[in-house]
């Protein structure tokens, strides 16, 4: 029943997009028609003009230099005064009529252009085609471990899509050949969530991780683990900022304290380990060497008074 629903609420706000981007398409379509219509209207006018110009001008030097012949002949530089003037006038009218057919067609580029961004937009509601912008198709799949709504081409998911999970994860976000790639968003069952890039089903680049119980992740991804550089919000106002590998913290790093103490240096399997200093909020410091989070070896404390103190573990 809830699935049924569920189905219902999708197909309704569905077709409610499709409407209303159709008739806008509709619109723009059908203004780009009356600019192309102009354009050509323009072309044959400009075309015809030219040429009639070109026969009268013909005929009428012909007709000219005839009735000049039977009149006196120094009347010729006048003659070729008046022919170069309406040369000249036709030539600018010319000009004129190819600089508006060129505004005709900039503006219709534009509005290509606008229909491009619009199907984007759509990208993911319907199959249209129009020239070279093609938007694949919107269907709604089923599989054995889950449900696909979203664009498909050539029979793979590609474009925008959601995918239900049977186990009730749900992606949202860019298929590429059949699998997630691009931007996208994992809904966990159990309450996490991912927000950032895909390669080839895998998490891989910038993205933002929220775990259920307040943590967050932001930083970079490889091979679906968090690799690189990185920065851990915990809910207790502690913080981490550094290096990971392999899914953990992992290199150089910065813990910060909620009480404004704060460890600079090494790091190995999510926990403190190797050498560094941690900083106090009174100003001391302290040279430390840790194993594990365990504090091993000699540490010297240096005081913000100038006092130095040797403490061995």
């Amino acid at each position: 029943m809830e699935d049924s629903k569920d189905k219902m609420s999708i197909n309704s706000s569905k077709n409610d997009l499709l409407l209303e981007i159709e008739k806008e398409l509709h619109q723009i379509i059908e203004y780009i028609q009356n600019n192309l219509m102009n354009i050509k209207n323009k072309e044959i006018n400009f075309d015809g003009k030219e040429k009639q110009n070109k026969k009268k001008v013909k005929l009428g030097i012909k007709r000219k230099r005839l009735r000049k012949l039977n009149e006196n002949v120094n009347d010729k530089n006048e003659i070729n005064l008046n022919e170069n003037k309406k040369n000249e006038e036709i030539n600018l009218k010319n000009k004129k009529l190819k600089t508006k057919i060129k505004q005709y067609k900039k503006h219709t580029y534009e509005i290509v252009k606008k229909i491009k961004d619009i199907l984007f937009k759509i990208n993911e509601n319907k199959n249209l085609n129009l020239g070279e912008f093609k938007i694949n198709s919107v269907q709604e799949i089923n599989y054995e471990y889950g449900k696909y709504i979203g664009n498909v081409h050539n029979g793979l998911k590609e474009g925008r899509g959601i995918f239900y999970f049977n186990n009730y994860d749900i992606y949202k976000g860019d298929w590429i050949n059949d699998k997630i790639e691009g931007k996208g968003i994992y809904y966990y069952n159990n309450g996490n969530r991912y927000e950032g890039d895909y390669k080839n089903g895998l998490r891989e680049g910038k993205g933002l991780y929220y775990y259920n119980n307040g943590d967050i992740y932001e930083g970079n991804y490889k091979n679906d683990k968090r690799e690189g550089k990185g920065i851990y919000f915990f809910k207790d106002g502690t913080r981490y900022e550094g290096d990971c590998k392999n899914d953990k913290r992992e290199g150089k790093g910065i813990y910060y304290f909620n009480n404004g103490d704060r460890y600079e240096g090494d790091w190995k399997n999510g926990k403190i380990d190797g050498k560094g200093i941690i900083y106090y909020n009174n100003g001391d410091r302290k040279i430390v060497n840790f194993f594990k989070d365990h504090p091993i070896g000699k540490h010297v404390l240096l005081k913000n008074n100038g006092e130095i103190e040797i403490i061995n573990y």
